[in-house]
């Protein structure tokens, strides 16, 4: 069972969801960057204690399969951000988050979501004026020059992701003992939730 809601809430666009673990962790195993977020990212707003120790199974889990899915995922925000006449400054931070958060977990196994950290390392430092336009207002759209300029430094974006990929020291598959320790994991939990 999966439970989505998306709302704005003090002007800030809030997008919340709940899914069933077994999915979940499938997702996490073929590389889903939103599951993984979700384990590995930034603090979920409720969190049970299982959380905890699920997150060391999950770092052990990560392959450079994350590169196809944070490749697709950007891609299709630059579609989005296309649509939008290349103005809007939220869609390009999505670009740019996505590219940059895929390459961070390419080239060091961590998760790091929060674009603002992840902008000067991978040389995108002149993004940061993007945020504060973006905090400005969540439909913020970008002048000509601006717009023009962040369409190739896009493609830049991409081009790191996929250096990251191809220099990357995660394994190209997730490797067979963590996943079954993932495994192994999943079913105690069900046995202690539910009894048996």
């Amino acid at each position: 069972m999966n439970a989505e809601r998306l709302e704005v809430l003090e002007g800030v666009e809030v997008d919340y969801s709940s899914n069933e673990l077994q999915p979940v962790l499938l997702g996490i195993l073929q590389g889903n960057g939103n599951y993984i977020e979700r384990v590995l990212g930034a603090i979920p707003v409720r969190t049970l204690p299982e959380l905890e120790t699920l997150r060391p199974h999950v770092r052990a889990v990560l392959s450079r399969r994350i590169h196809r899915h944070y490749r697709g995922f950007a891609f299709g925000q630059l579609r989005e951000w296309e649509k939008s006449g290349f103005r809007s400054a939220k869609k390009l931070l999505y670009v740019l988050r996505t590219t940059l958060t895929g390459t961070h977990a390419l080239r060091t196994g961590e998760v790091e979501t929060d674009v603002t950290v992840l902008l000067e390392p991978y040389g995108f430092g002149d993004a940061h004026a993007l945020v504060e336009q973006k905090l400005r207002g969540e439909r913020s759209e970008l002048p000509d020059a601006l717009s023009e300029r962040w369409q190739v430094e896009v493609t830049r974006a991409f081009g790191v992701l996929d250096a990251a990929d191809a220099a990357s020291q995660l394994p190209l598959e997730p490797p067979a003992p963590a996943v079954a320790a993932l495994e192994a994991w999943m079913l105690d939990v069900r046995r202690q939730r539910f009894g048996g």
